[in-house]
């Protein structure tokens, strides 16, 4: 009986020696996240507030090289406005859209954070905004084709001649409007969003709450 003791006590040694310390292994997947921000981008479009990001000096962010938006690892990479910076830093962007007398209407640099009157953000106008001749197909096609039209008939009417910058549904901010542009370090690719058109202040702030019409970025340290 006390042989047995011993051998098993040996035995018990034995596996402690061959099992040693648990070896210290790196943190992955979502035990690297240190902050979680969250963007609530409310009566704003991505490319109003984000699209010119990766035009910003000292951006760390760039534009897609393909035609095909932003490679699925590529972290760096903002699917924004598609623009030609000049000699005085001023954006010339190739975004546009239809007005209605049939011309087009080319994204630009708006200064104004104030909008008068302001843009029609109701229910039916959003869809209408991102799908204009079948709204009710916004999520199986979104082609943001409407914003100027639908401001021209509702909120903006037009009054006579139009200049190049009266349309300001289509109009983006810069990193003079917006000075943490700069600063601004989170993923913007690794993110989640959730589209909701005209919902309202009253049903947005819900929808913040439960993890809907949000952009969730994962800042890695």
């Amino acid at each position: 009986m006390r042989r047995t003791a011993i051998t098993s006590l040996w035995v018990v040694v034995l596996l402690i020696c061959v099992a040693g310390p648990k070896v210290a292994r790196a943190q992955t997947g979502l035990m690297k996240v240190k902050h979680i921000i969250i963007v609530m981008q409310e009566n704003h479009s991505f490319d109003n507030y984000f699209g010119a990001l990766a035009y910003a000096p000292g951006s760390p962010y760039h534009r897609p090289s393909g035609v095909h938006g932003c490679e699925a690892d590529d972290h760096s990479c903002v699917d924004g406005l598609s623009c030609l910076l000049d000699a005085s830093g001023m954006l010339h962007c190739f975004n546009s859209n239809t007005d209605d007398d049939g011309s087009q209407v080319f994204a630009f640099h708006e200064p104004s954070r104030c909008v008068a009157p302001d843009l029609n953000h109701s229910w039916f106008a959003t869809h209408q905004e991102s799908n204009y001749a079948n709204p009710r197909n916004t999520f199986g096609q979104v082609l943001n084709d409407g914003f100027v039209r639908v401001n021209d008939s509702t909120e903006q009417i037009d009054n006579g001649v139009e200049t190049a910058t009266d349309d300001q549904t289509i109009g983006f901010y810069n990193q003079a409007d917006i000075p943490f542009y700069l600063r601004y370090r989170a993923k913007i690719r690794d993110r989640r969003s959730i589209l909701f058109f005209g919902a309202g202040t009253d049903i947005s702030k819900p929808c913040l709450l439960a993890g809907g019409y949000v952009v969730w970025s994962f800042d890695y340290r």
